[in-house]
């Protein structure tokens, strides 16, 4: 497959997404599963959606998917159910 990349910072912002959308305690702890498949970078959480996030804007995962749009064909894909929420980024 030789080398692929990622533009910089997204792996922390997903990783930060994550957190601030979900509740974490010890009860509950957040899952976050970063893998590669089909030569995608996936992060893959359980919901624990929290009731508001106070610094949400709405906009990072749309920053995200006109970032990619400009750096591969391919498209970022975004995939939620119920129990999980996945984010599929193109290895560049």
């Amino acid at each position: 497959m030789g080398t692929k990349k990622i533009a910089p910072v997204t792996l922390q912002n997903m990783l930060e997404n994550a957190i601030k959308h979900n509740v974490i305690d010890s009860d509950s702890p957040l899952i976050v599963d970063i893998y590669v498949e089909d030569n995608y970078l996936v992060v893959k959480n359980n919901v624990q959606a929290k009731n508001n996030v106070e610094t949400s804007n709405k906009r990072g995962l749309v920053q995200f998917l006109s970032l990619y749009r400009y750096l591969s064909p391919r498209p970022v894909v975004i995939d939620q159910t119920e129990s999980h929420f996945i984010i599929k980024i193109p290895l560049i």
